[in-house]
């Protein structure tokens, strides 16, 4: 009989814990919005030896990146959004601040781009700086990272 999804997950993060170094992992999957997958394995906090379990929360950081560009690229494909069309087409704020200037340097290659929705996903243009984030109670603020973009110079 062929191993469950559930155990091969359970043991592929019971490896990388216990022999590659993972401290703690939590893996969901979702199935025509069925959740298939719900196995975790290690610590949440080292310091007080508290365990991961299905509620443990996790920082994803730039996994987001992949979601974004899929979601960009489903609009695209639909019509909804064009590469090549200044990001304040579809975003109103980015005006401010001088943003819908045709032009912005890009740090990258020293070259003048347009500020487009292909400039942008491509990082030839930066939103803002690690200095310019959004206070720590609001980072996962919508409105206030969109503020903190718009209101930060080109």
């Amino acid at each position: 009989m062929a191993e469950s999804p559930k155990s091969i997950v359970q043991e592929a993060i019971d490896v990388a814990v216990g022999e590659r170094g993972e401290i703690g992992v939590q893996v969901a999957a979702y199935l025509d919005s069925e959740l298939v997958i719900d196995q975790w394995g290690g610590l949440a906090d080292e310091t007080t030896g508290r365990e991961v379990d299905g509620d443990t929360l996790f920082p994803v950081f730039s996994n987001i990146k992949a979601m974004t560009a899929t979601a960009l690229h489903i609009q695209a494909e639909q019509g909804l959004v064009d590469y090549y069309h200044p990001v304040a087409k579809y975003w109103s704020e980015f005006y401010e601040n001088q943003h819908y200037s045709n032009v912005t340097c890009s740090p990258h290659y020293g070259l003048v781009i347009r500020t487009t929705i292909s400039g942008i996903t491509t990082s030839q243009w930066a939103l803002f700086s690690r200095s310019r984030y959004p206070p720590s109670d609001l980072v996962l603020s919508q409105q206030a990272t969109a503020s903190v973009v718009a209101d930060t110079p080109p």
